[in-house]
């Protein structure tokens, strides 16, 4: 599913069905001669509605490029955008957690 972004439109928030959101957003598109360009977003969101007043809650939202989507004249082309940045970050808690997990087990010598 991909929702186009930036007309202004927002979605309410009697209209979602359920608390996290999973979605693909396409971005501007942008054209130069006989190329057109069309970035897509991945989006998670978790939604706790009522948490601050009645009308309005609380959201966590991540975002992240995701790919874009070329066209040459006939030819189509996706080209997927690897997020190094989020693999780096997961790779170094897990080191984290892997040392925190050596250094606080109990020592065996007796």
């Amino acid at each position: 599913m991909i929702k186009e972004t930036g007309t202004g439109e927002k979605a309410s928030r009697n209209e979602r069905t359920s608390p996290l959101q999973r979605e693909w957003i396409q971005g501007e598109t942008i054209t130069r001669g006989s190329i057109t360009v069309i970035p897509i977003a991945h989006r998670i969101s978790l939604g706790l509605p009522g948490w601050m007043r009645q009308d309005e809650g609380l959201a966590v939202i991540c975002q992240r490029p995701a790919a874009l989507i070329v066209k040459r004249g006939d030819s189509t082309q996706t080209i997927r955008i690897h997020d190094v940045t989020r693999i780096i970050i997961f790779t170094m808690m897990a080191v984290t957690a892997l040392c925190l997990y050596l250094l606080m087990r109990p020592n065996r010598r007796t």
